[in-house]
């Protein structure tokens, strides 16, 4: 009986089963913190940005922009973005990109910031993000489709409502979200916080663009040219740059196959028009092959590197819409996605994609100047097949035919940077839009069976959009940033969960052995 008293007063016993005691209870802390941030993750969607300067988190500016630009409109607004596709399916498409980690999920986690900084509490507005699941919810998808003028919807497509008032509204790509170097192609910054405030301005300002058709100069131009831009949620106007200035709200300039040419002084209107770098206006012009030379109109489409040349009409008779019976009905051929990086492509962009006809009746050739030293930068977004003729008379009045692939569709862009009383470097953008055809937005193909509706409300979008100045600045990729992806944060809490109390559970043996001897 002594004996056994003895074991258990023994140093040996007792400070071995303080070691034992020690390390069991080091493994249920540890184990019930991991379940305890592990729940809290699940239910408030923690995120920490270990990146040097923070490109996954919101910045004060953009909270300081939205103050700024919305007002009053601040504390109620109500905003929806749609992701289509199922949230988890972005991570997924994240293997499909080589250039950088997270590319899709990056944004979508950028959006879930302003969800949850703007939930309507605090004085704030409320924004909303969803999942709609395109290929299992086809009617949610084709509701989505119609409310934003879209030929075609795919999980590439993020939608930005008010919603409230959901005729307003902007249509993302996730390669808006990035900057790309323009001389390397390269990703260089993430700017989805840029993207998403100015489209979020866009939409609770409600403020509708202007266009002013221009007359005086025997131009036409169909009814549902006008509907799409009425869609686009844009006012319509007529004005004779003649005999009237241009009204301040007018944002955009369509000329529509003119016969006579313009003025001097329209012409200098129309130049100061463009040269407002405050309001970044654009231009679109429709011309065809019964177009006449107008020299003061081609000295001005010059200036942006653009041209058409008078009288020169596109034939093929491969290439050309069969229900019409006439070779000059054409069908264009887009440029291939190797010009992902200029604004031709962009903008035929989705019709290419859902492999939709592109048609241009009665079609004169363009002459852009590509690479020019021009207004703008100048890029074709639709070509004849290069199996087209061009006719036309020398200067002799004998015809000519000409052989080979000629412009239809080019598009000039000036990029620059706004600079208010508020903003600082924002990147903004001008256009001059030209097309070889003026039935190209006729009532008969501005519909969803062909292209050309798909490239007109693009071109829209393009000109309606980044109106906002913002003092957001885009957020620069470092190689040196330190950037948790799956894989690597994986890593940690194994780190964390595992190795860290193997090593007590090590120096809690190491001691009761010790104490053994003791």
């Amino acid at each position: 009986m002594g004996k056994t008293n003895n074991i258990f007063k023994s140093k040996k016993l007792k400070y071995g089963s303080f070691a034992v005691v020690f390390i069991a209870v080091t493994v249920a802390l540890v184990i019930a913190l991991n379940l305890i941030v592990s729940f809290l993750d699940r239910k408030y969607d923690w995120r920490f940005d270990l990146t040097e300067n923070q490109l996954y988190s919101l910045s004060e500016a953009t909270d300081e922009t939205l103050k700024t630009a919305l007002g009053d409109k601040y504390s109620d607004f109500d905003i929806t973005i749609t992701f289509c596709a199922a949230r988890d399916l972005f991570e997924y498409y994240d293997t499909s990109n080589n250039e950088i980690n997270k590319y899709y999920s990056s944004v979508r986690d950028i959006a879930e910031e302003y969800a949850q900084l703007y939930d309507g509490t605090n004085g704030r507005g409320k924004v909303t993000v969803r999942y709609v699941d395109i290929t299992r919810d086809p009617a949610e998808a084709n509701r989505l489709k119609q409310q934003a003028q879209l030929t075609t919807i795919n999980w590439n497509n993020i939608i930005i409502q008010n919603t409230s008032n959901t005729e307003y509204y902007r249509v993302l790509g996730f390669d808006a979200c990035y900057f790309r170097d323009e001389d390397t192609n390269n990703l260089y910054a993430f700017q989805a916080e840029n993207k998403i405030t100015a489209a979020i301005i866009q939409c609770v300002s409600a403020e509708k663009i202007t266009v002013a058709f221009t007359t005086g100069h025997g131009e036409s131009h169909g009814s549902r040219l006008e509907e799409l831009f009425q869609l686009s949620t844009m006012n319509v106007v007529a004005i004779d740059l003649d005999n009237q200035d241009i009204p301040p709200e007018v944002k955009i300039i369509v000329i529509s196959d003119p016969k006579y040419d313009f003025t001097y002084g329209a012409i200098h209107k129309l130049t100061r028009f463009m040269a407002d770098k405050g309001t970044y206006n654009s231009l679109m012009v429709f011309v065809n092959a019964d177009t006449p030379d107008l020299p003061n109109l081609r000295d001005y489409l010059q200036s942006w590197d653009l041209d058409y040349l008078p009288n020169h009409k596109i034939t093929d008779e491969n290439a050309s819409l069969k229900q019409t019976d006439s070779i000059a009905t054409l069908v264009g051929t887009y440029v291939s996605g190797e010009n992902g990086n200029t604004a031709g492509y962009s903008i035929c962009r989705t019709a290419a994609e859902a492999g939709l006809k592109s048609v241009f009746p009665n079609a004169t050739a363009l002459n852009p100047k590509l690479g020019g030293y021009g207004a703008g930068t100048a890029s074709v977004s639709v070509y004849s097949s290069s199996d087209s003729i061009a006719t036309y008379h020398d200067d002799e009045g004998k015809e000519v035919t000409e052989k080979g692939s000629f412009p239809l569709l080019a598009i000039s862009v000036e990029h620059t940077y706004g600079n208010d009383s508020f903003n600082y470097n924002s990147n903004k953008y001008q256009y001059v839009m030209l097309c070889g055809s003026t039935e190209f937005a006729s009532n008969e193909f501005l519909k969803n069976s062909y292209g050309n509706e798909s490239i007109m409300y693009a071109v829209n979008r393009a000109m309606a959009t980044d109106r906002v100045t913002l003092n957001i600045r885009a957020k620069v990729f470092k190689e040196y940033a330190l950037t948790l992806e799956s894989g690597a944060a994986k890593k940690l809490t194994i780190l964390i969960t595992a190795a860290l109390p193997a090593i007590i559970v090590i120096i809690g043996i190491a001691v009761f052995f010790r104490r053994r001897h003791l």
